[in-house]
């Protein structure tokens, strides 16, 4: 019994949508490595259904090549499949497959369920007072959550771990210019600013592609900067070419593999000699492991409910 199950259609010169929806990322992995073909191709789409974990790049590779010899294929997509998946590169496959936790537990430097552990990884001077201010702040963004209609639903707050991780975070390398992309109802957005407001300096510049976001944060805050834009690489780059060099970049916008590795790379550019990366959800994609990789950055991964949030920074001697 192999983990997957797949349907095969060829049709020559034909063109258009397929017959049915795509339903994972196997799918969409196997229409990549069978339409990359040159001059007059067939119109070959692979249906696979996942039963069971992906092993690796390897695995994958022998279950669509033995799929391709039980099945009854025209010889020209079995040849395709026996040639290009040959010649593809690992990195490509990485950005289509959803990412396995035991790469990211054994690719970054450091796994942990404590936000001060990763503190500590940073080289950064824990307070003592620094608790007593979160649970300050929490306590204020509940009651502003009591006055004011919240568009988004709670999941979309950040989680706890992670909003304790980013206040001190914070407090402790005191940053100048704070961006973060993707706001919603502005759990994270306030927590940020409270502990800026406790450093008595600094600046959020905030980046989303609606208006009705950061209900939770007071209005006409002096430390807060909202952009609003079309969500693209380029408006990300417009807001950062206006503003000083980032000390503190967060992402929380989209999770593609695609849209966190453009982001991560712009920030990268724009990043002052204290750069800091931070990324919720980093178990969605392969992204920040691939960053960190070509970068030669350190990274911290902190395990929260459901989620994991990753920290990427240039290694200090």
């Amino acid at each position: 019994m192999t983990p997957f199950d797949g349907v095969v259609r060829v049709a020559r010169g034909r063109s258009g949508s397929a017959h049915r929806q795509p339903r994972s990322r196997l799918t969409t992995l196997a229409r990549y490595l069978l339409t990359i073909v040159d001059g007059d191709r067939p119109f070959v789409l692979v249906l696979l259904r996942r039963r069971g974990k992906h092993r690796g790049w390897p695995t994958l590779k022998r279950r669509l090549a033995g799929i391709a010899r039980r099945s009854n294929w025209a010889r020209s997509a079995r040849q395709f499949l026996k040639t290009r998946l040959n010649l593809l590169d690992t990195s490509d496959v990485r950005q289509l497959m959803p990412l396995q936790l035991n790469d990211l537990f054994q690719e970054c430097d450091l796994w942990t369920e404590s936000p001060e552990e990763i503190l500590r990884f940073l080289g950064l001077d824990l307070d003592g007072e620094y608790s007593s201010q979160f649970r300050d702040a929490i306590l204020a963004i509940e009651h502003q959550a009591t006055r004011v209609s919240l568009p988004y639903p709670h999941y979309f707050d950040v989680a706890p771990r992670t909003g304790e991780l980013l206040f001190h975070l914070v407090r402790a390398s005191r940053p100048e210019v704070v961006v973060e992309t993707g706001i919603a109802n502005g759990h994270s957005t306030a927590l940020i600013l409270a502990a800026l407001d406790l450093n008595d300096t600094g600046t959020l510049h905030s980046v989303d592609i609606k208006n009705d976001v950061g209900a939770l944060v007071p209005d006409h805050h002096p430390r807060w900067v909202k952009h609003i834009g079309d969500g693209s690489s380029a408006a990300l780059e417009g807001v950062l070419n206006n503003i000083e060099p980032v000390d503190l970049f967060i992402h929380d916008s989209d999770h593609s593999y695609g849209a966190q590795r453009a982001e991560y790379d712009i920030a990268a550019r724009h990043g002052s000699s204290r750069f800091i990366l931070a990324s919720d959800d980093v178990n969605w994609s392969y992204a920040f492991l691939d960053h960190c990789r070509t970068q030669s950055l350190s990274s911290a991964v902190l395990s929260d409910v459901n989620k994991c949030f990753g920290i990427a920074w240039s290694a200090r001697d």
